[in-house]
């Protein structure tokens, strides 16, 4: 279904820019340590992100482990919820990213 996606997206022109926002701690280690979250663990899989998010036509950033973020509870509005400071320090990585520049070199 994704691959079908990602060309659909391609064959009207649309780029698909993917972004994992940075998870706080204990949510990470949740996520990393329970059995039910095991659609979590395919996402994170090198296999999975090679076939998926490798693709042409999908630039994707994974944020998800950060590692000036991650342990700092004064950066996450909630355990899941990154505040604006992160978001905000985020957006300003990905525009800088070479691969977004060239999707939208007008964007600052």
């Amino acid at each position: 279904e994704f691959d079908q996606f990602v060309a659909f997206a391609r064959s009207k022109r649309v780029a698909l820019i993917g972004v994992q926002l940075p998870f706080y701690a204990k949510i990470l280690d949740g996520l990393n340590g329970s059995p039910d979250a095991g659609i979590w663990r395919e996402f994170e899989s090198v296999d999975w992100q090679q076939r998926h998010l490798a693709a042409p036509g999908v630039t994707f950033f994974d944020f998800a482990d950060v590692a000036e973020y991650r342990d700092k509870p004064q950066y996450f509005s909630d355990s899941l919820d990154p505040d604006a400071r992160v978001v905000a320090d985020v957006t300003r990585r990905i525009l800088a990213d070479p691969r977004v520049r060239a999707i939208l070199p007008d964007a600052k």
